[in-house]
């Protein structure tokens, strides 16, 4: 803490030496996009905007989303992230479920409730927005919550841009988008490639992403909305480490991952076309059709996995607004995929050194999934007070079939969920709101859980669900912004995964968990003069989450602290702005972190800061160029930002609970515009 205050001190008096000021600010207003027009949450939800994005460097989504209160990811690589939102997903092994996110209202999560959201350029991102919670009946009832992306969509200009970003550990990044706004089209085209060397060993990556965002007004009641989005990504895994490799030798890859080389080669598109039509001057009706597809090639120590999900569906919603005390929001969303895997030998061991070799066909199965979600809410305003209600009803079917014997076909149509969801929300002047929020939601259970060790459909599991209670206040005058809020959320049926072998799961339901927490965040705006500008940040996530009934087997976990939640995840940040000039210093302080269910390992608390500074300026009306560069944890501290709860050695091996953060790193960005 005395090198931080020490640091902060540095850049406040190195600024106080200018007098200048930049544009960007860190409470910039999300710029009103031609999005499509979407129901509005009465509880606000957090929003991640484009100044956000800019503290960081261009890669990195991970620091992006762990600003927002509540949400933490745990980040092992770039293609290795577990995003928790109050602790719902901390028990999922690998991946991230329990959240749905969504791009431009089409679903990104697939029919078993996994998202994949580190494969998007946070570049070509206008916003994210954070529904924490089952709060978004529109949505879904998803236990954790939601994200929408909003990628950038011209506003009446045309333009070429391109951002170059140069880092350690051999990374380069390229950006590079086309924006054209005339005679009603507007597009996007956005280019992403991002290649490292990466920290640790065997820990290459490679990523090319293709987006294309495009609007088309046939007049002023209808417009059709194109979405394109294509990544591929070859990922070396250096997988986890046991506890004495992570304080010794934090940059060696896993032994039998290492030998093999391990890596993943993963291709994902997905594509949708959205109508808006106005039917008349109070009712909208908004409807997408979609299809996905992903291919996934991933050579591991114990087998080589490969995969494909090929999916398609449709959403339609209804808006209608009886006038401004009145709104109404009802629709439909249907999805279903076929998921179809297949593992082989891995003869790594007899190739020589080189690495994983194909072998003979060890399973083959199918799983078709069908995922419905049909949806209303009515928002009514009165004075002071409004109310918004609303009900989710869903309904999930799993069909498996063993592919190798042609036998073994088990289908699983879950019982349908109703959950409702009722807010309030107290306007008590211009500058302060007051809301109250209980809401049911429930979560699916993930790939691994739904199997038995076999690689058979499990049919005895049942969804979790729990009741959200939360209230709070948004405060926001002049250059003040505070939002607080307190939740509980009781859990049911809680879905366990226990790993039996090194690609085996048992999934079942146990026990009842209970999360109570406290979020903040708090930003305030200094203005010393005219060309000098301060702005303070401060989001803090205070966590009590326990297990409040979890027998398993011989052990009783019943009272201990939930695993793999922190105990607190505090962000401060200071920015200071000087006509061009800008710099600013934010910081992450994580608690302990419960490793195990018997709470006998814990992930040290850590603290680390990150310095940016750059300078903007436009050599014509129609150019600007940004030049800016930054240091991630300054004070180069040791710490795990990942963990894999109740890991298990196999074979007399020590337990590989640890993903080492990154050590001391620098990146450099130049960013040119040219306006057409």
């Amino acid at each position: 803490m005395k090198k931080t205050a020490l640091l902060l001190f540095l850049l406040l008096s190195a600024a106080l030496g200018h007098t200048q000021q930049t544009p960007d600010t860190l409470s910039a207003v999300i710029l009103e996009s031609k999005r499509l027009e979407r129901p509005k949450q009465l509880i606000p939800a957090t929003k991640i905007s484009p100044a956000t994005s800019k503290r960081y460097n261009p890669a990195d989504i991970v620091s992006n989303l762990n600003e927002a209160p509540g949400v933490f990811v745990f980040s092992g690589s770039l293609n290795t992230n577990r995003l928790t939102i109050r602790g719902i997903g901390s028990r999922t092994p690998f991946g991230t479920n329990k959240v749905k996110a969504y791009i431009n209202q089409i679903p990104v999560t697939n029919g078993v409730g996994e998202t994949s959201f580190g494969v998007f350029d946070p570049e070509a991102l206008e916003s994210i927005e954070v529904v924490k919670g089952p709060k978004a009946t529109v949505y879904g009832s998803n236990l954790g919550g939601t994200l929408l992306l909003n990628p950038i969509l011209p506003s009446k200009e045309n333009y070429l841009s391109t951002s170059q970003t140069l880092g350690s550990f051999g990374q380069f990044k390229q950006s590079s988008r086309i924006g054209y706004d005339e005679e009603g089209l507007t597009l996007l085209f956005n280019y992403d490639h991002l290649e490292q060397e990466g920290y640790r060993d065997n820990n290459k990556y490679r990523r090319n992403g293709y987006l294309l965002n495009m609007k088309k007004a046939f007049s002023n009641n209808f417009n059709l909305k194109l979405l394109f989005n294509h990544i591929d990504y070859f990922s070396e895994i250096p997988s986890s480490l046991n506890r004495e490799d992570y304080l010794n030798n934090p940059e060696k890859a896993a032994n039998n991952w290492a030998v093999s080389q391990g890596y993943e080669d993963d291709n994902t598109t997905l594509a949708g076309l959205t109508s808006e039509l106005r039917i008349h001057r109070k009712l909208i009706n908004i409807s997408s059709v979609f299809t996905t597809y992903n291919d996934h090639y991933e050579p591991r120590p114990f087998n080589i996995l490969n995969e494909a999900t090929t999916g398609a569906g449709f959403r339609s919603l209804f808006q209608y607004f009886h006038n401004d005390q009145i709104q109404v929001h009802t629709g439909i969303e249907y999805l279903q995929d076929r998921y179809t895997w297949s593992t082989y030998e891995n003869l790594y061991e007899q190739n020589n050194g080189r690495g994983s070799l194909q072998g003979t066909l060890l399973t083959d199965n199918r799983e078709n999934r069908r995922f419905l979600n049909a949806f209303t809410e009515v928002r009514l305003s009165f004075n002071k007070l409004s109310v918004q209600a609303g009900i989710n009803y869903n309904n999930t079917l799993f069909r498996y079939r063993d592919l190798e014997t042609g036998t073994n076909e088990i289908e699983r149509d879950f019982p349908g969920v109703w959950s409702p969801n009722l807010s309030l929300a107290y306007h008590f002047n211009q500058n302060l709101n007051l809301f109250i929020n209980s809401s049911h939601g429930h979560s699916y259970p993930s790939l691994e859980e739904t199997l038995n060790p076999e690689g058979t459909l499990n049919p005895e599991i049942r969804p979790e669900s729990g009741w959200n209670y939360e209230t709070g206040f948004l405060f926001r005058k002049e250059s003040w912004s505070i939002e607080s809020s307190v939740y509980y959320m009781q859990v049911k049926d809680l879905l366990v995964a226990r790993r039996t072998a090194e690609d085996a799961f048992i999934g079942r339901n146990a026990g009842r968990t209970g999360h109570f927490g406290a979020e903040y965040s708090v930003q305030k705006i200094w203005m010393v003069s005219n060309s000098l500008e301060f702005q303070f940040l401060l989001n803090g996530t205070h966590n009590w989450h326990r297990f409040e009934d979890f027998i398993d087997g011989e052990n009783d976990f019943s009272g201990n602290e939930l695993t793999g939640v922190p105990e607190y995840v505090v962000i401060p940040g200071i920015q200071i702005s000087m006509n061009n000039y800008y710099a600013n210093l934010n910081g992450q302080m994580v608690g302990k972190t419960p490793v195990t269910d018997a709470n006998n390992l814990y992930n040290e608390a850590f603290e680390i800061m990150n310095l940016r500074t750059g300078y903007s300026f436009y050599p014509s009306k129609s150019m600007s160029l940004n030049l800016q560069g930054g240091i991630n944890n300054v004070f180069n501290i040791k710490y795990a930002s990942s963990v894999l709860i109740n890991a298990t050695g196999f074979g007399g091996a020590s337990p590989r609970y640890y993903y080492p953060g990154l050590p001391r790193n620098f990146y450099i960005n130049l960013n040119l515009r040219y306006i057409l």
